[in-house]
């Protein structure tokens, strides 16, 4: 589901480099970080990055995360260096997510990783949000409502994410395998999740019930992107990307990189006609859409906002 594992690791940004790229991001007034990858922690200078962006001053700092190289040592590290936030990517429970991931005793060791930031949390870090993402997949199906328990007792957020169909790293894929094609189990599963989301479980497909539904269209092929094609996408406005090597992205990894941080400056690049006109492309959706990008940024939308209330209430009955 991914191809990022493929890409080879040379010419990445120095430490030096990636100093300068977050100075540039808190001046262009970016307030969030988040290191992913990939697999952040295969950097041996990520505690320095994440102390950098500490002394920047910047609000949440986040790993994204399989979990597989975390120990006591570099969780504590991490943590006194200014890390607030963790996604730990775990796909379904046992089997299911060594089988999706590749890896043989991967969930083992993920879950390992998630008790120690859970108790690190609930001793000494009092701050640290910790969150897992699973990607619904038909290998996931059947033991995300599993996973969802689990995240509970460890009262962790889950974030449940949509296969990608779209971003570079997942269009030379083949993954017909593992999508789901029985549109009665996509109901089914979807109805299953309002109430489990509802009920207080800690489920979070984007936040709302209004994206539950969205997803519900989006994987029966619903005529999607064009899903409440009156609601624009916020995310080339609150977000920008930058990739290991220095490409600039304008919040979307389904679009084409604007710019290269090796040749010029950041709010060089923000402001340049070419990234400007890729924003218009993306708030009006003449993009080649994705299954997440544009869900989330319906909460700025006041009718979206009055759609999801009427789920709630019509969920009350």
């Amino acid at each position: 589901m991914c191809s990022f594992w493929k890409n080879k690791s040379t010419g990445e940004l120095t430490t030096a480099e990636m100093y300068d790229v977050l100075s540039q991001l808190r001046e262009v007034g970016v307030r969030r970080i988040a290191f992913a990858g990939g697999e952040p922690l295969l950097r041996d200078d990520l505690s320095l990055l994440i102390r950098k962006a500490r002394d920047l001053k910047f609000e949440k700092i986040l790993i994204m995360t399989n979990g597989l190289l975390w120990n006591e040592r570099k969780a504590r590290g991490f943590l006194e260096n200014g890390l607030n936030r963790v996604s730990l990517s775990i796909d379904g429970v046992g089997d299911a997510n060594d089988m999706q991931r590749g890896i043989k005793g991967s969930y083992k060791k993920s879950m390992e990783t998630l008790s120690l930031l859970t108790n690190l949390r609930n001793k000494e870090f009092g701050n640290l949000d910790i969150e897992v993402a699973t990607t619904l997949t038909q290998i996931t199906l059947d033991s995300i409502p599993e996973l969802l328990k689990i995240c509970k007792e460890f009262k962790v957020s889950c974030i449940i994410q949509i296969l990608e169909m779209t971003s570079f790293w997942s269009r030379s894929l083949n993954l017909s395998n593992i999508t789901i094609k029985n549109k009665e189990i996509i109901d089914t599963m979807i109805d299953r999740f309002h109430y489990m989301k509802k009920g207080g479980y800690p489920i979070s497909i984007i936040f709302s019930h209004l994206a539950l539904e969205y997803t519900r269209h989006y994987l029966k092929g619903d005529g999607l992107p064009r899903f409440f094609p009156h609601v624009p996408c916020t995310a080339g406005l609150t977000a920008v990307y930058v990739n290991a090597h220095g490409k600039v992205y304008p919040g979307c990894w389904a679009m084409p990189p604007i710019g290269d941080l090796r040749e010029k400056r950041l709010k060089e690049i923000i402001y340049s006609p070419e990234y400007k006109a890729t924003l218009k492309q993306i708030f009006l959706k003449q993009c080649p859409g994705c299954p997440n990008g544009y869900i989330w940024s319906e909460w700025y939308y006041v009718p979206a906002v009055f759609r999801e209330g009427l789920y709630r209430l019509q969920l009350t009955k």
